[in-house]
C-alpha cells in the first residue's frame, strides 16, 4: 500500500479514512469521469435511489466521448430483435474470442470457452449479456434517443464466425430527430436527463488519490478541486470511468507496444487511475495495445485537441508505401489494422520498415475525393493542408517527402526513404495500375471486406465507371501527385487493471478490491487487441459502467476507521 512512501500525504495515490469529520461530503457512488462509461454507471445508479457524486477532471463533462462519432457496438440490440433477425449469443461470443484472443482461439473447443481462459471469455459473456439492456434501460429512462444504420458492417463481417454481420451499432439520434448524432449528441442526452435525475456534476476536480478504511476496503477519493482538496466519502462504492493514458507521454513509451505520434483522446486522458490502482495491489493488464489509427504526421505531432485520425483513407487512385516504396498494406482496411502494420520490426535490419508511410494520390482523387470526414487527410482547398506535399513527378514528390522527414527527423528516429525508394515506387504504381485497371488487388485483396465499401461510400460516389470496383483505380499517368506522411497515433489507450464480470477491480489474488469499479479505457478491455467493429470503444464501456452501478448500489454502506491509521 502507501506505507513505504515518502511523498507528502497529500500526494499519496492511497490514503487512509480517520473517521467521518476527516472528509468534507459523502455520497451513496462517487463517479469519477463523464464520458459513456460514467454517465451509464450514473444514470443506472440514480434510477435506483443512490446519491451520485460524478467527479470530472476537465473543465468540461463528456471525455473522450464527446469528441467521438459516438458510436456503440451492442450485439444483440433490440432493433435486430425486432427485425427478427436472431443474434444468436453463442455466435456473437465465437466472433469476439477469435479476434480478441486468436492465439488461443478453438474453433473446435466448446461452447463455454471457445479455447480462451475462463476469465476472459466470462467478460465477453457479461458484455454480450448487458449491453443491450444498459442501453434499453437509458432509451427507457429518457436519457438517449437511438439511431440504427441497419447496413452498417461490423468491421470483420466477412469472417466465417459472424454470424450477424451487420446492424449491430446504434448511435445517439441527432438533433433534428432524423438523422445521427455524434458525440456533442450523446454527452447532450445523458447529462441533460441525468441533470433531471439528481446527478451532482463536479467539473475541475482531479481524483489523485483512494480512500481506505482499515479493512482496506475503498470508502472515498481525494480530488484536486478549484477551492484546494477536497475529501470525498462513497458510502457505497467508487466508480473510476477515467479514460486512458493516451495523453501521457512517459506511460505510452512504458507499456505501448510500438511508438505512436499523438491522439485524439481528449488532453485530461494521462492515466490518472493507473498509480492508484497499482496501489491498492491491481496488477495491470492489456496496456501494449491501444486503439489505434493512423495520422497524418504533423497533426499527430501537434496533438491539437481537436485532432482526428485517419479513420478512412479516402479516393481509389492513391496508394501507401513503406520506406521502401512498397506497398505493405490493404489501405482500405480499417484504421486499427492499418495502424498495427505500421509497428512490424524487421530484425534484420532492426527499423520500423513501415512506421512513416507515404500515403499517394493524382489530381484526379485530390479532385474528387476531398474533405474533412473522418481525418481525410486529402484536404479541400482553403484548408489546413500543411500535411500535404506536392509534385509534378513522382519523382518530385519523393523529394519533398525526403525534405519533409529530414525537417522532423528529430521527432521520428531519422526515419527516412530509402536510397531505392524512388525506382521501388514506380514499380509499386505500376504493379497496382495494372491490377486496378482490371479491378483486383491481388496482393492485398483491397475492396474485399464490407467495412471498406461502406466506408468508401460514406465518403463520396463512385468514380463514374467505376461501380464495379470503387475502391481501386489506376494512378494517372501525369501529374500532378500529392503525398501525405502517416504516422501510428491513438484514440486511447485500454490497458489498465483487469475487472470481473461485475466491473469490480481485482488484485493480484483475483479477488475483487471492496469498493472500487472500472469501466471503460481506464481498465483492461474485453477486446484484447481487437477491433470488433465501429462503437467496440463505447459499447463494453457502457455495458461495464452498467454493471459497476448495479453491483455498487447493492454494496453495503462500508463503514469508517475511528482512529487514524499511520
Amino acid at each position: 500500500m502507501s506505507g513505504t512512501s515518502h511523498e507528502p500525504a497529500s500526494r499519496l495515490p492511497v490514503q487512509r479514512a480517520s473517521g467521518s469529520d476527516g472528509f468534507d461530503e459523502e455520497t451513496d457512488v462517487v463517479i469519477v469521469g463523464s464520458g459513456a462509461a460514467g454517465w451509464t454507471a450514473a444514470i443506472t445508479a440514480v434510477t435506483r435511489d443512490a446519491e451520485v457524486l460524478m467527479l470530472e477532471k476537465a473543465d468540461a463533462i463528456g471525455g473522450t466521448t464527446r469528441k467521438s462519432g459516438a458510436w456503440f457496438w451492442i450485439p444483440n440490440n433490440r432493433f435486430l430483435r425486432e427485425a427478427g433477425i436472431d443474434d444468436r449469443r453463442e455466435d456473437a461470443l465465437r466472433y469476439m474470442c477469435r479476434l480478441a484472443r486468436p492465439e488461443l482461439y478453438d474453433a473446435d473447443a466448446a461452447a463455454e470457452s471457445f479455447g480462451l481462459p475462463r476469465e476472459d471469455f466470462a467478460l465477453l459473456e457479461a458484455f454480450y449479456d448487458h449491453a443491450s439492456a444498459a442501453v434499453d434501460e437509458l432509451e427507457q429512462a429518457g436519457a438517449l434517443k437511438l439511431f440504427h444504420p441497419a447496413e452498417l458492417p461490423d468491421y470483420y463481417a466477412q469472417l466465417p464466425e459472424n454470424r450477424t454481420p451487420a446492424g449491430r451499432v446504434l448511435m445517439p439520434l441527432g438533433a433534428n430527430g432524423e438523422d445521427p448524432g455524434e458525440g456533442e449528441d450523446f454527452i447532450g442526452q445523458l447529462s441533460s436527463r441525468g441533470a433531471e435525475l439528481g446527478v451532482d456534476v463536479r467539473c475541475g476536480h482531479r481524483v489523485c488519490a483512494l480512500v481506505l478504511n482499515d479493512a482496506d476496503e475503498v470508502v472515498g477519493v481525494v480530488a484536486d478541486g478549484p477551492a484546494g482538496k477536497v475529501r470525498v466519502r462513497a458510502r457505497r462504492a467508487v466508480v473510476f470511468a477515467s479514460g486512458g493514458f493516451a495523453q501521457n507521454p512517459e506511460m505510452r513509451r512504458a507499456f505501448l507496444g510500438g511508438p505512436v505520434f499523438g491522439s485524439c483522446s481528449v488532453p485530461s486522458n494521462t492515466g490518472d487511475f493507473i498509480p492508484m490502482a497499482s496501489a491498492v495491489g491491481a496488477p495491470l493488464y492489456g496496456m501494449s495495445y491501444p486503439w489505434l489509427g493512423p495520422v497524418p504526421l504533423e497533426r499527430g505531432l501537434r496533438n491539437a485537441p481537436d485532432n482526428w485520425l485517419m479513420f478512412e483513407p479516402a479516393g481509389d487512385s492513391m496508394i501507401m508505401v513503406n520506406r521502401y516504396g512498397r506497398r505493405f498494406v490493404d489501405e482500405k482496411i480499417q484504421y486499427n489494422e492499418i495502424t498495427q502494420t505500421m509497428w512490424t520490426w524487421d530484425p534484420s535490419r532492426a527499423e520500423y520498415p513501415n512506421l512513416c508511410p507515404v500515403m499517394i494520390w493524382d489530381q484526379e482523387c485530390q479532385d474528387r475525393w476531398q474533405g474533412t470526414m473522418w481525418g481525410n487527410p486529402i484536404a479541400p482547398a482553403g484548408d489546413d493542408d500543411g500535411h500535404v506535399l506536392h509534385g509534378d513527378t513522382l519523382e518530385e514528390l519523393a523529394a519533398a517527402v525526403r525534405v519533409r522527414l529530414h525537417e522532423l527527423r528529430g521527432e521520428t528516429g531519422g526515419y527516412r526513404l530509402d536510397d531505392g525508394f524512388d525506382e521501388a515506387l514506380k514499380g509499386s504504381v505500376a504493379r497496382f495500375n495494372e491490377h486496378a485497371a482490371a479491378g483486383q488487388d491481388p496482393d492485398f485483396d483491397r475492396g474485399s471486406a464490407p467495412i471498406s465499401v461502406f466506408f468508401q461510400a460514406a465518403l463520396g460516389e463512385a468514380r463514374p465507371g467505376n461501380e464495379a470496383s470503387p475502391l481501386i483505380h489506376p494512378l494517372s499517368g501525369s501529374g500532378p501527385y500529392h503525398a501525405t506522411i502517416l504516422a501510428p497515433a491513438t484514440l486511447d489507450t485500454k490497458g489498465g487493471p483487469r475487472t470481473n464480470d461485475k466491473a469490480q477491480v481485482l488484485d493480484a489474488s483475483g479477488s475483487p478490491i471492496p469498493g472500487l469499479y472500472g469501466a471503460g479505457n481506464c481498465v483492461a478491455s474485453v477486446s484484447g487487441k481487437a477491433y470488433f467493429a465501429g462503437g467496440a470503444t463505447i459499447g463494453p464501456a457502457m455495458a461495464f459502467g452498467y454493471l459497476a452501478a448495479l453491483s455498487a448500489v447493492a454494496e453495503p454502506v462500508r463503514e469508517l476507521t475511528t482512529e487514524a491509521v499511520a
